[in-house]
C-alpha cells in the first residue's frame, strides 16, 4: 500500500511538471476600450532633446507596465501595443494605469481612419 502511494505521489508530482500554463488572451479593442481600461496616455520624449526616449526612460516605464508603442499596421491604421517594439514604430507613450503581466493586446485608434 505504501508503493502504491509513493507511485501516486510521483505521477501527480510529474503531471504538475508536465502541466502548460494557460497562456494569455490576446486582447483587441479601440481607442474607447483603452482609455476605459487604461485611462489616459503621455508622450514619451526624451529629456536630452533626442529623437528617441533613452533606454533608462523606457525601462523604467516597461518595468512599471505601463509602456506602449504605437504603431502602424500594415492596413495604414495606427495601433497601441504593450511594451516596446520596433517594427513601424510611430513612438511611446506611457499609460496611467499598469496592464497586467504578459499581457498582449492591440489597440486601434479611431482617429487613424480621419
Amino acid at each position: 500500500m505504501l508503493l502504491s502511494n509513493a507511485i501516486k505521489s510521483k505521477k501527480s508530482k510529474a503531471q504538475a511538471k508536465t502541466q502548460v500554463k494557460a497562456q494569455p488572451q490576446f486582447v483587441t479593442g479601440n481607442e474607447d476600450d483603452f482609455y476605459a481600461r487604461f485611462e489616459d496616455v503621455d508622450e514619451i520624449v526624451s529629456q536630452q532633446g533626442a529623437a528617441w526616449p533613452s533606454k533608462a526612460e523606457l525601462d523604467k516605464a516597461l518595468k512599471q507596465r505601463r509602456l506602449w508603442t504605437m504603431i502602424e499596421g500594415d492596413d495604414g491604421s495606427l495601433y497601441y501595443v504593450p511594451g516596446s517594439h520596433f517594427v513601424n514604430r510611430i513612438g511611446y507613450w506611457k499609460s496611467k494605469k499598469p496592464y497586467p503581466q504578459g499581457f498582449d493586446a492591440e489597440y486601434r485608434l479611431d482617429s487613424a481612419d480621419e
